[in-house]
């Protein structure tokens, strides 16, 4: 009973950082989303060329994060959007030269924004490449193989045989739950692009 209770236990720890790992993205990709909504609005005071240049850029990028880096970050290694960095490329140019400029205090800010988003972008790719460790599956299935050689040895009436099928049953909704938050860009419950393609279609509403 103790390996069975120690078991469980390494299983459902594993699955409570899994599942926080998976919040925090959720959480980390709409404040990314945020912060490219809100240097768009910031974008909007100045009516000029370079201004209306950048704010389609803004949300592009975040058209490319949607649609495009969501599968590449779903692919196996996971990895960014070529797309979505040339834009960012872009983005980076033009806020440079508004910072030279000196024209006014927009392209500093732009520019330490669009830093802020490579930081989340880099966070989100590092947290995707994230996962449990082959030796933890190893031990884990080592010390079910034992779990079972020890239940063999006593025997087994059919109350004992429904409680171990509910034991196993569990172990595998467990298992079966930690693999799928392990994987927070594919399968039915990944996390949602959403807030990206809403700010994708700032200005066309």
């Amino acid at each position: 009973r103790g390996l069975r209770a120690f078991l469980v236990f390494l299983l459902a720890l594993t699955l409570n950082d899994v599942r926080e790992k998976f919040v925090r993205l959720d959480s980390e990709a709409a404040r990314e989303a945020g912060e490219i909504k809100q240097l768009h609005r910031i974008l909007e005071i100045d009516p000029s060329p370079q201004s209306k240049r950048e704010r389609e850029l803004l949300r592009d990028y975040a058209g490319a994060i949607a649609d495009d880096e969501w599968r590449t970050l779903e692919a196996h290694p996971p990895s960014l959007s070529p797309r979505a960095e040339q834009i960012l490329t872009e983005l980076r140019t033009l806020a440079k030269s508004r910072a030279m400029s000196g024209k006014n205090g927009e392209g500093n800010e732009l520019w330490i924004g669009l830093n802020q988003l490579e930081d989340l972008r880099q966070g989100r790719l590092q947290k995707a490449q994230s996962s449990t460790a082959p030796l933890f599956w190893i031990v884990i299935g080592l010390m079910m193989v034992l779990e079972c050689l020890m239940t063999t040895e006593s025997k087994m009436t059919p109350r004992r045989k429904l409680t171990l099928g509910g034991y196993y049953g569990c172990l595998g909704m467990i298992i079966g739950l930690i693999l799928i938050f392990e994987r927070p860009f594919s399968g039915a419950t990944r996390l949602s692009p959403e807030p990206f393609r809403q700010v994708a279609e700032l200005d066309r509403r």
